[in-house]
């Protein structure tokens, strides 16, 4: 993952009438069916939010919008484990904020 990765495949989206995309980090949901390659840059680490912040101007260049899941997929279960426990989510969750 570089800028100019990132630069090449927003462009791409854009020329191909995507409206936006989703970021999130999809290593782990199946981890026990197909092992995954070692990561690159871990999810949440400070290059990975300087990439996040790259792709976010670079997309609202563009007039994409941006969506992130904030949850890494171990915490993901955590957190979906915990809240079986509750009434509802916490509030946190689902409530739209925008980068």
């Amino acid at each position: 993952m570089n800028e100019e990765t990132i630069t090449r495949d927003l462009e791409a989206m854009k020329q191909n009438g995507f409206g936006g995309l989703l970021v999130f980090d999809a290593r782990g949901y199946h981890d026990d069916l197909v092992p995954m390659p070692p990561s690159k840059v871990d999810f949440m680490s400070p290059q990975w939010r300087q990439m996040l912040k790259f792709a976010i101007e670079k997309a609202a260049k563009l007039e994409l919008e941006v969506s992130v899941n904030r949850n890494a997929p171990r915490a993901s279960r955590a957190i979906r484990a915990a809240t079986k426990k509750c009434a509802g989510w916490p509030p946190a969750f689902g409530s739209g904020h925008r980068l």
